[in-house]
């Protein structure tokens, strides 16, 4: 392209889309395929949703009598209700540049800027909804990445989930410590010497494994091996149906005052509750009990996710028996630590929904692009009394955890 050749529309646009694609190491490995209905839609920011389908389950019958099952399928909404875009101003001389001389000095500290803030909210989103952690050995004094990704590998399997959809996204520092920590183990010649040349790990344990540097700190609060445990007031299981998300907490017997209560955010568990196979329903306690997350906690009434489905075909607990559900509840204690956090997924389990927004009329140039499931526009117009084209770049989003029993936290060191 010669240098006094003018940048088009299209060009700044694909350019751009190219290089927040390339900027998305989480986004760019979750389930993006839904943003198809919205090509070309002129979508507007709150106005569209996605209504995704769950896969049905069934139970299975013994004998030859006919126990006809009802097909009710789960249906959950993804509202396009984020914009983000960044806002910059050229010159007409700026026009004449070469592409690439302009994407250096204009679109890629633009775009890098766009994608660390799309992948953050991206990633905190998740990050907040997601109940199962792996930490081997407690983390203590450094992660045993060989039995925290040997771990992690017989959930993914408990689970269900097929080894090609299994991702693994880690902040820089702990990637480089499992490069260090794993450098030996299972890996063909030319791996290990890429490892060495790139300071990454790709792949390990049936994980194609991706490194983001927009992964958040998290706090390890709430930690359920060494925290408080409670009464719970008695929940008759006829009355309440096959699941639940809330119980009343009380004091155990002996005590005058009742410890305090979890916070949203902290994890707790139930006496004898464990993990049910999401095919055979039966306990999976290599794990541990079953952890929730605690939403919510008005008085005395503790509300969490996911609901403790005990019976029928979503079963996700096994250990619920007799009639009266009263065991005790066990919550961790305040951590004063932060940690860093990885987070593996499946990934089908998270949804990242783009539309092409509207165009409008009366500007220099409007111009939209969607790429691999991620939609663009831009828009520029003309102030003729500077000589200058203010230029605007949108994306407009959803974001949702979709399957939160196809998602693992891995706890990295501490940081403090």
């Amino acid at each position: 392209m010669s240098g006094n050749e003018i940048i088009t529309s299209a060009m700044i646009t694909n350019e751009s889309l190219r290089l927040l694609h390339d900027k998305l190491p989480f986004v760019s490995r979750i389930n993006r395929r839904y943003s198809d209905e919205f090509k070309q839609g002129g979508a507007r920011r709150g106005d569209d949703e996605v209504l995704v389908r769950f896969p049905n389950r069934y139970v299975v019958r013994e004998g030859a009598r006919l126990q006809a099952q009802s097909t009710e399928e789960s249906v959950t909404s993804l509202m396009l209700s984020e914009q983000k875009g960044v806002d910059l101003e050229v010159t007409s001389k700026d026009l004449t540049l070469h592409i690439d001389d302009f994407s250096e000095r204009y679109l890629e500290p633009a775009m890098s800027t766009l994608a660390s803030t799309i992948e953050e909210d991206v990633l905190q989103a998740v990050l907040d909804e997601v109940v199962h952690v792996i930490h081997p050995q407690e983390m203590l004094p450094m992660p045993d990445w060989y039995d925290g990704m040997s771990l992690l590998g017989a959930w993914f399997d408990v689970n269900l989930i097929p080894s090609d959809r299994r991702r693994l996204v880690m902040n820089s520092y702990d990637q480089a410590e499992m490069v260090d920590s794993l450098k030996g183990y299972a890996q063909r010649d030319k791996s290990v010497s890429r490892q060495y040349e790139t300071g990454r790990m790709r792949r390990f344990q049936g994980f194609d494994i991706e490194m983001s540097l927009s992964m958040p700190m998290r706090e390890r609060r709430g930690w359920v091996e060494t925290g408080d445990e409670f009464r719970v007031d008695d929940l008759v299981l006829d009355k309440v149906g096959d699941s639940f998300d809330a119980v009343n907490a009380k004091a155990l017997p002996g005590e005058k005052e009742m410890k305090p209560l979890p916070k949203p955010g902290d994890w707790i568990t139930f006496g004898g509750v464990y993990p049910a196979h999401p095919e055979t329903k039966d306990p999976v306690r290599l794990f541990g009990l079953k952890t929730f997350k605690v939403v919510s906690v008005s008085d005395k009434t503790v509300t969490f996710t996911p609901r403790l489905v005990w019976a029928g075909p979503k079963q996700n607990a096994a250990g619920v028996q007799g009639k009266v559900f009263n065991v005790p509840m066990n919550k961790g204690t305040d951590g004063q630590h932060h940690y860093r956090w990885n987070v593996a997924f499946d990934s089908e389990a998270i949804a990242f929904v783009t539309a092409d927004l509207a165009l409008p009329k009366d500007v220099d140039f409007a111009h939209r692009s969607n790429h691999d499931g991620i939609g663009m526009r831009v828009v520029r117009k003309y102030d003729i009394n500077e000589d200058r084209f203010p230029c605007r770049i949108d994306v407009l989003y959803g974001r949702k955890l979709l399957r939160p029993d196809s998602v693992c936290l891995l706890v990295g060191n501490r940081d403090d």
